[in-house]
């Protein structure tokens, strides 16, 4: 019996069929191992020949034969076998990957040393400017304080007069000195009494006179009568309490007052702020 090789097209099984096999159905056989119906005369490898063998291969079901003869009989009545349809074996996936970036980084161009330099002093002109700005909010907020230091006020009094501000009058109570009081009874008004004070602005800047108090008590440091006397009250002429009070020069204070009687035994005097209503 003459044997021809054939191929699955689906599984791929390599496998013997002879001339009685192939025409039982017109060359279309069943792959005895994935059970495919394939045309075996087309799937034959190129140059096999046609050999004789002893007995037929195993590749071939013996039931498939029979069905190709029924198949075949079919046929030949004008009536077509129906044919199964095919699948093909699913595609392995391909494994997907990623090619590095040709430039993993942008490549920085690097700066000469002018550049550099002059990179160098923008920043520099940048944080002066900077901490002249902290400088000057501070500086203006607190000009009512720093203007009372004679080496700042020149500059806050040019700034002023551009501006159009007021600054506050220079005020430093803590160095005006009383000195050498003495309170006497006045002569030929009873009832009356005299003080007579100097007053030294030891400051090194002009500045308003101060309030003058004076206080009387008893043994005891009981308060018997006080009072708030103004510039215009102690200073003779009066009109000189509009000036300023010169550095280290004496001024004279002259007071007239109501005795407080006998039991006043003890007389003190206190340098104030005057209150900004008694101005």
């Amino acid at each position: 019996m003459t044997s021809g090789i054939t191929r699955c097209p689906a599984c791929g099984t390599t496998f013997r069929v002879s001339d009685e096999q192939l025409g039982a159905a017109a060359g279309r056989v069943r792959c005895g191992v994935c059970e495919q119906v394939f045309d075996a005369l087309a799937q034959q490898p190129a140059g096999s020949a046609s050999q004789t063998v002893t007995s037929p291969d195993a590749g071939i079901s013996q039931n498939y034969i029979d069905e190709m003869l029924f198949e075949g009989e079919a046929a030949a009545a004008g009536q077509d076998a129906p044919v199964e349809p095919f699948t093909p074996a699913p595609i392995a996936p391909v494994e997907s990957f990623t090619l590095p970036p040709i430039a993993p980084q942008p490549v920085e161009m690097e700066r000469g040393p002018v550049a550099r330099r002059w990179q160098h002093l923008a920043w520099t002109l940048a944080c002066l400017l900077a901490l002249l700005g902290l400088v000057g909010q501070y500086a203006w907020h607190n000009r009512d304080t720093l203007a009372l230091d004679p080496r700042l006020r020149p500059a806050y009094a040019l700034v002023c007069e551009r501006v159009g501000c007021v600054l506050p009058s220079l005020r430093d109570l803590a160095r005006i000195r009383s000195e050498a009081l003495h309170i006497r009874p006045a002569p030929g008004r009873p009832g009356l009494l005299l003080v007579d004070v100097l007053l030294s602005n030891h400051a090194p800047f002009a500045q308003e006179f101060p309030g003058m108090e004076i206080v009387f008590s008893d043994m005891r440091g009981q308060v018997l009568a006080s009072r708030l006397f103004l510039p215009h009250e102690y200073l003779d002429p009066p009109g000189l309490a509009r000036a300023a009070m010169p550095p280290r020069e004496p001024v004279s204070a002259h007071l007239e007052i109501v005795d407080p009687g006998e039991d006043a035994t003890n007389y003190q005097l206190y340098l104030r702020e005057i209150p900004p209503a008694a101005d």
